[in-house]
């Protein structure tokens, strides 16, 4: 364990598979965080796959699936003002 950048000579036993899906959850939380601060537009989907996990997944699906439904609305909405501006 490490506090203030001392050594304090303690250590933790963990499973082989935990110790693995730590350093995935790791890379994974980099990845994101370099996307995020590199990247000109980043938006919460990309992030949320990304990061992984299967609640997060579920979530960014419901976002694809909100924007795609106001995508819809909007492109409607606006062929309807096109139609509308075409009568005489």
């Amino acid at each position: 364990m490490i506090e203030d950048g001392k050594d304090l000579g303690f250590t933790a036993t963990i499973p082989q598979n935990r110790y693995e899906q730590l350093l995935d959850l790791e890379t994974r939380v980099d990845v994101a965080v370099e996307r995020m601060t590199n990247d000109e537009y980043c938006n919460l989907e990309d992030v949320l796959r990304i990061l992984g996990t299967e609640l997060v997944i579920n979530r960014a699906d419901k976002i694809r699936e909100e924007e795609r439904k106001w995508k819809q609305e909007y492109f409607r909405s606006l062929k309807a003002e096109e139609t509308k501006n075409e009568e005489p």
